[in-house]
């Protein structure tokens, strides 16, 4: 849009109505404007070359079964939905037309970590036995599987939207979560800080970018952040590919918790460095050593489309999560599972457990790349 108009005002395009006292007047015009549109016929072409573009759209209307405002931004063949009120959840993207996320029937059932690409902080994935230990504070949590914790403290509760504008080229919407006196977030982590969330929509991409802002707060943050999507199969499972450019994965216990000690993936049934067919691929298991330089990559064949989740450095584990089931989960995270305890265990370097000191701040994304071949 922007060269196609500077190109319109190059070639004088764009007159006023003129009323004429003469017709010698007209046509002395008329005979301009006939010379100026010859001089700018190459100009004239490509513009005519250029194809249309249209502005990014964004609107939000109550769902009158739930009450939640829902955010829908459409920018060229990509169409996002997001709520802020049940956990900052980007719960659908169509591309192309297509449902590429696990959906509920009803948005009341979004509150959560079952549908969409949920919010996973300060603990990403499991907690063992509901608790762990950090600067000689214990923190305890109401366990929701088997015993241990699971998935962090944000994905059901509700984010207050700060920022929503739609531009020319993309959609951007910006909610954050104050941790402080009052709330069950707070009262289970209780550091006085606050999470930002800028979620950009563009046509074939969604990118999240996270802030810890610990300006507010007396003591250190140790967190972990991390995206959780539910990914729709397109096709045959045995026609997609999965690309996990890691170069190590954590030993599991039986409650699939990291024990700590991290294998060479090389030669093993978890190798994915090169494109590997989820056709019997089935694992819940916590990968590291991801670069921001080598992104995971989906491969639907079937459908011809490909999905990259490239991320910034901090994000140097991913979760790949393929059962049996018509979707699966490929989830980039800036820590290990259970990276808190492991961190108390010294094991420092698999936790990669981020803490942001008083008066400091952190920044990350991790984004999806949508392209069809």
């Amino acid at each position: 849009m922007p060269l196609r108009n500077s190109l319109l005002k190059l070639c004088g395009i764009g007159f006023q109505p003129v009323a004429f006292r003469r017709k010698s007047q007209a046509g002395s015009l008329c005979h301009g404007v006939i010379q100026q549109a010859v001089k700018c016929l190459p100009t004239l072409l490509i513009l005519m070359s250029i194809p249309m573009t249209h502005d990014a759209e964004l609107t939000h209307k109550k769902d009158a079964e739930s009450g939640f405002e829902v955010y829908t931004a459409k920018v060229g063949n990509t169409t996002a939905r997001l709520v802020p009120e049940a956990g900052c959840n980007l719960f659908s993207i169509e591309f192309h037309g297509t449902e590429l996320l696990k959906t509920p029937k009803s948005l009341k059932e979004l509150p959560g970590f079952m549908y969409g690409n949920p919010v996973l902080y300060p603990m990403p994935n499991r907690v063992r036995d509901s608790q762990f230990t950090f600067g000689g504070q214990t923190y305890k949590f109401i366990p929701n599987n088997n015993g241990n914790f699971l998935h962090g403290l944000v994905h059901n509760v509700p984010w207050k939207v700060t920022k929503s504008v739609a531009s020319e080229k993309d959609v951007v919407i910006v909610c954050e979560l104050p941790f402080e006196p009052g709330s069950e977030h707070f009262k289970l982590f209780p550091h006085r800080h606050t999470v930002r969330l800028e979620t950009r929509i563009t046509d074939g991409a969604t990118r999240f970018t996270y802030t810890v802002d610990n300006h507010q707060g007396d003591k250190p943050v140790p967190f972990g952040m991390a995206y959780h999507p539910w990914f729709l199969y397109q096709g045959k499972r045995e026609s997609t590919f999965l690309t996990i450019p890691a170069t190590h994965v954590f030993e599991a216990d039986p409650a699939l918790l990291p024990t700590g000690k991290r294998n060479d993936v090389a030669g093993t049934k978890f190798d994915a460095r090169t494109a590997k067919s989820l056709g019997g691929f089935v694992i819940d298991d916590v990968f590291l050593g991801m670069k921001s330089d080598k992104p995971a990559v989906i491969d639907y064949r079937d459908a011809k489309l490909k999905i990259s989740l490239p991320a910034s450095d901090d994000f140097t584990h991913l979760v790949v999560y393929t059962p049996e089931q018509p979707w699966f989960c490929v989830e980039n995270q800036t820590c290990s599972t259970d990276a808190h305890n492991l961190h108390a265990r010294g094991l420092k370097t698999e936790a990669h457990l981020l803490i942001v000191e008083p008066g400091k701040s952190h920044t990350g994304f991790a984004e999806f790349k949508f392209e069809k071949y």
